[in-house]
């Protein structure tokens, strides 16, 4: 199912009617326009970084010394951003959005 949110359009779950997908429709628009779903920076943008991190990681998650999480994207995106930075509360949301539901 298409959802349209602020002027833009994202895939959401079909189901609905259950009480799960009402919870999830809002994660899954704001996962695909890089948004805060919740919490004190809800509707803002997912800050990002263009050019190199200040530390090397193995990892393409990590946590910085402020206790924000940094995600490495797999490939730089056109701008130059190629780390995404967020507060652990935003990382789960965003996770959430995109983990596969148990359909069992």
């Amino acid at each position: 199912m298409l959802v349209e949110e602020q002027g833009q359009t994202c895939m959401a779950d079909d189901d609905s009617d259950s009480d799960e997908a009402r919870v999830l429709r809002p994660l899954q628009a704001a996962s695909c326009k890089y948004r805060i779903a919740f919490g004190p920076r809800a509707g803002q943008k997912v800050l990002t970084v263009q050019g190199a991190m200040p530390a090397p990681a193995n990892e393409r998650v990590q946590t910085s010394a402020a206790g924000q999480v940094v995600l490495k994207l797999k490939t730089p995106w056109r701008d130059g951003t190629t780390h995404l930075v967020m507060s652990p509360l935003e990382f789960v949301q965003r996770i959430s959005a995109v983990e596969p539901r148990n359909r069992s």
